[in-house]
């Protein structure tokens, strides 16, 4: 039988439950925590905001009222600028805040990290923790982190809103013109733009606003986990994460095999099958970590060998799980509008199966306004990164991305077993993240990078 011994451990540092791609990529499932260091020292402050228009988007300064935020975000390296609710103009403004962490290093590029979600944040961890989202080494690079518009330090309360309404502000669009904001108003003028899962959406608008507003373009656009269209239905999402579901189930030792599959709940799990249901899908989004295996598989073995880190991150994770947070305005707008059309946030396991449970988030309304990278053409290079068992953002998604952007120099980098965090994960714990990003920074072909990569089996990279 599985053995628990509920330790009270929580390394999820106050992230919610499932909420979409890339939520849990801020949370980087190891051994890892991403909470925040009093000793760090990231440095500030940045240049002062000029007009924007486009990337540059104007703010109408006549009248405008600014919307201050709802959370304290008492970080350091700490800047703010003001952003248009709703471009082109609007006497509303939001507080738009992002953070600088520097490498020390003269002439360091700058590289921009967006984060998933719709809605995950970053700003309270940091770009020196063990596991940075994109493996950026900070060392090397200047790094800004920011979170979007209506989440983490750039929360905003719905009452504030008005005049405006949620369907205006809360869109993707929006949130690319605001990284395009950032960079102008941090004056960046040799950057690299990086997007997890949801983040490629927002770094793919601001890039294509970025190249045609007259200033600095970026260096390269560096996609991990690439989202290149609206998904068919919900349905069809979750089918992706069946199938990945059916290929891990086989590699579980049998115990638990029998355990998941019981009917009526097993209480010899400890936890509610609704809960295992959300612990599943979040070790399928991260997937194999180099030198462990699966990640499900590795937490597993750990609680039948009643190791303390098992333990502590499990009981950690169900108890974040058990009381799942209400999808902000931000996710609720732009998954019912852009990507899904509708969305069930929860997860079960029932009599083996992996299903989505919960009423649907968007009372099924069709999508509104459908994304799709091929209106966002771009002429700098740009790098995929992809797992070829991601069940969030699969191959098709990147590719079809790929395919489109048939302006710009394009390199796709297949990382063998990886899922959603085939650079954050399955580069840097192959030890080769490092040389990737500096042969991108040169603008250098990424072969000889990808050849210092460990592990049996190559990585693969096709340009055009």
């Amino acid at each position: 039988m599985p053995p628990f011994q509920g330790r009270g451990g929580d390394d999820l540092r106050g992230r919610g439950a499932a909420s979409g791609p890339g939520r849990w990529l801020v949370v980087l499932a190891t051994t890892a925590s991403i909470a925040c260091s009093s000793a760090e020292t990231a440095t500030g402050p940045v240049p002062p905001a000029a007009p924007l228009d486009g990337g540059r988007a104007a703010n109408d300064a006549t009248n405008a009222r600014v919307v201050e935020g709802t959370t304290t975000c008492d970080v350091d390296g700490l800047a703010t600028l003001t952003v248009p609710a709703r471009r082109p103009r609007s006497t509303l403004q939001l507080r738009h805040a992002y953070r600088m962490f520097r490498s020390g290093r003269a002439g360091a590029p700058v590289v921009v990290v967006v984060p998933g979600g719709p809605g995950g944040d970053i700003m309270r961890s940091s770009a020196r923790d063990a596991y940075p989202l994109g493996a950026v080494p900070s060392a090397d690079f200047d790094v800004i982190y920011t979170d979007a518009r209506g989440s983490g330090c750039n929360a905003v309360a719905d009452a504030d809103l008005a005049p405006e309404t949620a369907d205006a502000v809360f869109r993707a669009e929006e949130v690319g013109m605001d990284v395009a904001a950032v960079v102008r108003h941090a004056g960046l003028d040799d950057y690299i733009l990086y997007g997890a899962s949801f983040g490629t959406v927002a770094a793919t608008i601001a890039a294509h606003a970025l190249e045609r507003d007259g200033g600095a373009r970026p260096r390269a656009l560096v996609l991990e986990g690439t989202v290149g269209r609206a998904f068919e239905s919900f349905d069809a999402y979750f089918d992706a994460f069946r199938t990945e579901w059916a290929r891990v189930e086989p590699m579980l030792a049998p115990v638990w095999r029998a355990e998941l599959a019981k009917e009526p709940w097993s209480p010899t799990l400890k936890w509610s099958r609704d809960q295992w249901g959300l612990f599943v899908a979040q070790q399928l989004i991260l997937g194999d970590i180099p030198g462990r295996g699966h990640s499900l598989v590795y937490w597993l073995d750990g609680l039948s060998k009643q190791t303390v880190a098992a333990q502590s991150y499990v009981a950690g994770f169900m108890a974040k799980a058990a009381t799942p947070g209400t999808p902000s305005s931000l996710f609720r707008t732009i998954a019912c509008r852009e990507l899904w059309g509708s969305w069930r946030s929860g997860r079960e396991i029932r009599g083996g199966a992996l299903n989505a449970t919960g009423e649907d988030l968007c009372g099924g309304a069709p999508k509104v306004e459908p994304y799709d990278a091929a209106r966002y053409l771009l002429a700098s290079p740009v790098y995929y990164f992809q797992g070829p068992f991601d069940p969030t953002t699969t191959s098709s998604q990147a590719e079809h991305h790929f395919d489109a952007q048939v302006g710009a120099p394009r390199a796709f980098v297949t990382v063998p077993d990886a899922a959603h965090a085939p650079l954050t994960l399955g580069l840097r714990e192959r030890g080769c993240s490092s040389a990737a990003w500096k042969a991108i920074a040169a603008r250098l072909d990424l072969t000889a990078a990808l050849a210092t990569c460990a592990g049996p089996k190559r990585v693969e990279v096709r340009t055009q």
